[in-house]
């Protein structure tokens, strides 16, 4: 039987950062991806701000293009917030995946492609691990010391084989890339683009985001799939042709790719973070941000910290999966509460003038406090925000009923 220090299920952000910082370290790493090449799942739009690259030493080739404006737009309001440097990138989520793979290989990992994860068992001195090689349909077991589930909201390792059932919504989204004029890439490049209420897309939001030249990112997601919270077509479709007709001027577009994903958040994070020698990290313990769903900078930031206490975990230290777990809290515990209260505020709202009013609340902060609260959560902000609403929400009712 194979023996490995370390498996890691799933070749996302989360797995592959993970792979490679304990690659890094000497460990012996198997990562395991279930689909045949890394183009399959392409899913993200990955805007980030800049510090993503710096922080996890990625090289520029990655980037699909980088951004120093945000635009926003409701039913009938639009404001523009402009830096005269870059303040972010937009990944290409192909290129950073493949990237992080094959820079843990240059550190000794192991990457198998087609090898699709079935089960797990703990065991006094490690963990057994099924697998089914899709190319061969051959099972195989493997022994490993610690097991890793980055298989994302699927959860399809630590939560699945626990039946655990937590306090949940589903967020789901379908994105194209898309191939147009320069004219039409021109008056969408370096920003990141965002419309929300009942004209693009009610209960969610649509994006617009450039890659490279001439190729755009176009696509619409829908919080609590599950409900009627704000009167909407079924269809993304819909609401996707609705944006790129009236943006864009046309649907009549080359589709480079498409592709679609459910996000699957756990309220408070209450997940299933480990069991015995198996850990979870990035999406499967809910670290993806819950108001605007930006995941990657934080899965990866869980796999940097899960492989501290792993390495801990592999040198005996019987409870470093516990500190791993505080650390997580400390880290995402208040702004992810603050987030999910936002979230339910924005997303929920039926009123789509009250969108409106949302917009007329941003418009008064600066380009750096949009930065820190769209990507680092700023309380003080947040809670600006929230004042400001409050106040224009009491003017307009009073003016209504003056009226």
């Amino acid at each position: 039987m194979e023996e490995y220090d370390v498996i890691v299920v799933g070749a996302g952000p989360a797995g592959g950062q993970c792979a490679r910082e304990l690659a890094a370290q000497g460990k012996k790493v198997l990562l395991a991806e279930k689909n045949r090449d890394f183009s399959i799942n392409s899913y993200s739009s990955a805007g980030a701000p800049n510090e993503i690259i710096e922080m996890f030493q990625l090289p520029e080739s990655i980037v699909g293009s980088d951004w120093n404006r945000i635009i926003m737009h409701s039913s009938s309001e639009k404001q523009l917030w402009e830096h005269p440097e870059r303040a972010g990138v937009i990944m290409d989520f192909i290129k950073l995946r493949s990237f992080l793979a094959r820079d843990a290989q240059s550190h000794g990992a192991e990457l198998r492609l087609g090898f699709l994860y079935q089960d797990y068992e703990n065991r006094s001195d490690g963990v057994i691990v099924r697998f089914k090689d899709q190319e061969s349909q051959n099972t195989q077991e493997i022994k490993t010391r610690i097991l890793v589930d980055a298989t994302g909201s699927e959860r399809h390792v630590l939560a699945k084989k626990l039946n655990f059932k937590g306090n949940w919504f589903p967020s789901t989204g379908i994105e194209y890339l898309i191939e147009v004029s320069p004219e039409v890439y021109q008056k969408w490049k370096k920003a990141l683009s965002v419309f929300m209420g009942d004209s693009w897309m009610p209960q969610g939001y649509s994006w617009i985001f450039p890659m490279e030249p001439n190729k755009l990112k176009v696509g619409v997601g829908r919080y609590f799939q599950n409900e009627n919270c704000v009167p909407h077509e079924k269809s993304y479709a819909h609401y996707l042709n609705l944006l790129m007709k009236k943006c864009l001027g046309s649907t009549d577009f080359p589709i480079l790719d498409k592709h679609g994903k459910t996000i699957v958040y756990t309220y408070n994070r209450e997940d299933v973070h480990f069991d015995g020698n198996v850990i979870a990290i990035g999406d499967t313990v809910s670290t993806i941000n819950p108001l605007a769903f930006e995941g990657i900078r934080h899965a990866m930031w869980s796999s940097r910290v899960a492989a501290k206490h792993i390495l801990d975990k592999l040198e005996g230290k019987e409870n470093a999966f516990e500190d791993y777990v505080k650390d997580l809290k400390d880290h995402f515990g208040f702004t992810w509460k603050l987030c999910e209260m936002l979230m339910k505020i924005i997303y929920r709202e039926p009123k789509d003038e009250n969108i409106d009013l949302m917009l007329q609340a941003w418009r008064g902060f600066s380009f750096i406090e949009m930065v820190n609260i769209a990507f680092y959560y700023k309380p003080f902000l947040a809670m600006k925000f929230l004042a400001r609403y409050t106040l224009l929400s009491a003017k307009s009712k009073v003016k209504s009923l003056v009226s």
